[in-house]
């Protein structure tokens, strides 16, 4: 199968009707974005608003990130099974709106609060610090479920990404990236992608093709499919360590594994799995994953991890169950080693895991300067200061700063 990624370039975002692409420029009528939400929804749209990279504007508690996508034909979903069909993820085109972010805020009880901060001080450590980024506001009707409205969110925000990215299918891209995963290459080494995904309960779970993935048995996934929308994030946990749903659009291991597919391996394919919540589901998701691996013919993985805590127990059980196969195994993960770097940063570790790829230090303090604009809440835990002052925080509370898919540009240094 081929993917086609088309990538329209924008250069300005404006709140203004009607909305429509022109040139570099995209115009939402914000009455549009209104109208995507029932009259009974439990939640309100308090505001939508820009926030462009270096501005003094802070948003929190930041819940989900998207990307504006649409497939060339109306007839298939950019996130099949919340926005229509299961029909063509991985394989036509699809449309990109290149370098905007939707980003969703609100207070839902339960779910843990970040930021994203756009100050130049900020972007060397949040991601989304250089995108731009539409800010979707919201607020609970009063006696609202969080589970109803969390769903009400979501629904709302990726209809709008689909609903913004539309309006590209008619224009010519700036740029298009072909990605295929074709042919197996048997002469080269065969790696395998354990993509761990976090889905243990409300306001901590993934979707796959609109489904729940607390109760899944690990499953392969086309590489391409993986990249068009298949995954959908709904986690509100440790938010620097989380995979919103921007980051699993633009998966970059992937996207680097199948960049290298035919040149010096041979990407054998995705094996989906849950971090579970109970030791016994642990047990049977780890040595059904390694199944899936071996029966790829795989000689080597590398596995994610996604959030912190029991869930690095699922990563060293599927490495442990690769590495007494004979499988050599990469584990990317972030750590939670102190302020100063020198506490043990792993819960768990098992002698097979012998290569491990860190994103940061969740740990690590960050201090920020005052803002000109906050997006949302003025205060939020784990965070010292009213989000408008200076604040300081620990990279914890800073959105994707230290994900797990690897997009972002933090590492460690031995000392």
């Amino acid at each position: 199968m081929t993917l086609e990624i088309a990538l329209h370039r924008l250069e300005r975002l404006h709140l203004e009707g009607p909305t429509r692409l022109q040139g570099p420029d995209l115009y939402l009528d914000p009455e549009e974005a209104q109208a995507l939400l029932p009259a009974e929804a439990p939640v309100k749209l308090e505001r939508l608003a820009v926030a462009l990279p270096g501005q003094r504007v802070r948003m929190a508690p930041v819940l989900d990130v998207v990307e504006p996508r649409a497939k060339a034909d109306a007839e298939q979903s950019a996130f099949p099974g919340f926005t229509g069909s299961f029909e063509g993820a991985g394989q036509g085109r699809t449309h990109v709106l290149d370098g905007l972010a939707l980003v969703a805020v609100a207070k839902l009880p339960g779910a843990q609060e970040g930021v994203v901060d756009m100050s130049p001080e900020a972007a060397d450590y949040c991601p989304f610090a250089r995108t731009r980024n539409l800010v979707l506001s919201f607020s609970l009707q009063p006696g609202a479920d969080r589970v109803a409205a969390d769903e009400a969110i979501r629904r709302l925000t990726l209809g709008l990404a689909e609903r913004l990215a539309s309006l590209a299918r008619d224009r010519e891209p700036d740029q298009v990236q072909a990605l295929q995963h074709q042919q197996p290459h048997l002469s080269l080494p065969r790696v395998a992608l354990v993509y761990l995904v976090q889905s243990q309960g409300d306001l901590r779970r993934t979707y796959i093709y609109g489904q729940p993935a607390d109760n899944i048995l690990p499953t392969l996934l086309d590489p391409l499919e993986a990249l068009d929308g298949a995954v959908v994030s709904g986690n509100f946990v440790m938010p620097s360590n989380k995979t919103c749903t921007y980051i699993h659009q633009n998966n970059p291991l992937l996207r680097a594994l199948l960049a290298r597919h035919g040149r010096d391996l041979d990407l054998a394919g995705v094996v989906v799995a849950n971090e579970m919540s109970r030791m016994a589901d642990k047990e049977r998701c780890a040595a059904m994953a390694a199944r899936l691996v071996r029966s790829l013919g795989a000689q080597g993985a590398v596995i994610n991890q996604e959030g912190g805590g029991n869930t690095i127990t699922d990563v060293m059980m599927i490495c442990r169950q690769l590495g007494r196969a004979g499988l050599k195994t990469v584990l990317v993960l972030n750590e939670f080693a102190g302020e100063d770097g020198t506490t043990p940063s792993l819960t768990e570790t098992t002698p097979e895991a012998v290569a491990i790829v860190s994103t940061g230090n969740n740990d690590h303090r960050l201090s920020l300067p005052p803002v000109d604009e906050v997006i949302g809440a003025e205060s939020i835990p784990g965070v010292q200061g009213d989000l408008r002052g200076g604040i300081s925080l620990p990279l914890g509370r800073l959105h994707s700063s230290t994900n797990q898919l690897g997009f972002n540009h933090l590492s460690c240094v031995s000392v």
